[in-house]
């Protein structure tokens, strides 16, 4: 990816405006019951709502949040900031935001790769503010857009098979038409 942190801010800052206005294909999916990697448990996709909901939590409001605070810091440098992020990011085999692409979440994923990849152009605490302000602010929107009625349980969240989406795609012309 290691593309100019700037193209990459303005990436982000383009999804961000974009899912302001509409979920994203990825939220759209999981909301169906559409996992591509096939996650989930005995049939049901609760368990990728709940995931999604505290991870998509934890990197923004128990991560980011913190980073950018500690970016106002006057006690930590840009390379501590560097490497507390990519502490943060999570390292070895456990990278939170790898997780959230597992469950359906890719662009997070592709982001923090993209994020990582660039970390060594910030000069700055501007520069790092620039960039991770709007992965944040991505972040928190990505998930206001998980559904998540704990009263339902487990059979509200059954994952569709392909037959039943067949047959939920015959359906389309009337619910278009205000039928539903």
């Amino acid at each position: 990816m290691a593309k100019d942190w700037k193209e990459l801010k303005a990436e982000i800052e383009k999804e961000l405006a974009r899912i302001r206005i509409e979920a994203p294909e990825e939220v759209q999916l999981v909301r169906l019951g559409i996992i591509k990697s096939g996650q989930g448990n005995y049939g049901s996709y609760w368990g990728i709502l709940w995931y999604l909901m505290e991870y998509t939590c934890y990197l923004g409001e128990h991560t980011l949040y913190h980073l950018l605070q500690l970016a106002d810091e006057e006690t930590i440098d840009i390379d501590a900031l560097r490497t507390i992020t990519r502490v943060s990011f999570g390292v070895g085999d456990w990278k939170p935001a790898h997780f959230m692409e597992a469950l359906g979440f890719e662009t997070i994923n592709k982001f923090a790769a993209g994020i990582l990849d660039v970390l060594d152009q910030l000069k700055t605490k501007e520069d790092y503010k620039e960039l991770m302000t709007p992965y944040w602010l991505y972040s928190y929107d990505m998930r206001r857009y998980i559904p998540f009625p704990y009263n339902l349980g487990l059979c509200a969240y059954r994952k569709r098979t392909p037959e039943e989406i067949r047959a939920m795609i015959k359906w389309l012309p009337e619910l278009e038409k205000g039928g539903g």
